[in-house]
């Protein structure tokens, strides 16, 4: 049973050190042309972030969902762009670091590139490679223009047919997912964001989210869905109209 409340009446003294070491990271960043000269001012950008636990106490933390599920997903989109030639506008290739030590990367890129004001939507994906084989959690695609919730289930309906679950756009999501990948900086400035997420738990940040555990055939189909979003967005003659503003520019990380 749990043991009761009680309250503590002495004074506790303790004593810690706090011990940091820097270390140097970068951002990736890849770009796929558009054709449209008209539109070559405009950017599609997706995303996924690199970094992971790395080895603790001797084990290796290989995050084979958290993240490399999303960043091959990045590099499939990019292949499948450059086999179809067709994207009018440019699309970037976002490959952040340091977000598991609080979206540094993220944070750095959105916060010193010339070229944000230019980005017309971002797509993040972290953690796509396992769960459901029917559905996949969508956050955040309508809170800053709900015509990217719209197109998403558009193309969705057209390509993978995924039950796409809101759940976690409650905001009193006690866990706060959508201020917790790299989507969120980005969203901070008022870029649509659309974030694709497995919830992928019992192996979350444990050397035990190995490669043997994705289920690819899955992650194919979700990566569909992801090309026929980046390139609709590509290919769509207006930017997407900022309707909700439902984004929180003062929450801190």
């Amino acid at each position: 049973p749990k043991p009761e409340n009680f309250t503590l009446n002495k004074k506790i003294k303790f004593n810690y050190e706090i011990k940091t070491e820097n270390k140097t990271s970068r951002n990736i960043i890849g770009l796929v042309k558009g054709n449209d000269e008209t539109l070559g001012n405009e950017f599609v950008s997706i995303g996924a972030h690199y970094d992971h636990e790395g080895v603790k106490n001797g084990q290796v933390y290989y995050g084979a969902d958290d993240n490399g599920s999303g960043t091959v997903t990045v590099l499939e989109v990019a292949r499948q762009l450059m086999l179809n030639k067709n994207n009018k506008r440019p699309v970037l290739l976002m490959f952040h670091a340091a977000e598991e030590k609080g979206l540094k990367g993220s944070k750095y890129l959105t916060t010193n590139s010339d070229f944000i004001d230019s980005i017309i939507a971002h797509l993040n994906f972290d953690m796509v490679g396992r769960k459901s084989e029917d559905s996949i959690y969508c956050i955040g695609a309508s809170k800053i223009s709900s015509k990217l919730g719209k197109l998403i289930e558009d193309v969705n309906s057209r390509t993978s047919d995924f039950v796409l679950d809101y759940k976690f756009d409650d905001p009193n999501d006690p866990q706060r997912l959508y201020y917790r990948s790299d989507h969120y900086n980005y969203a901070k400035l008022g870029i649509p964001i659309a974030f694709f997420y497995d919830y992928m738990k019992i192996d979350y940040h444990k050397p035990t989210d190995t490669a043997d555990k994705i289920d690819f055939d899955l992650l194919m189909t979700r990566t569909k869905l992801i090309f026929a979003t980046a390139w609709q967005l590509a290919n769509q003659e207006k930017r997407l109209l900022i309707d909700n503003g439902i984004f929180e520019n003062t929450q801190s990380l």
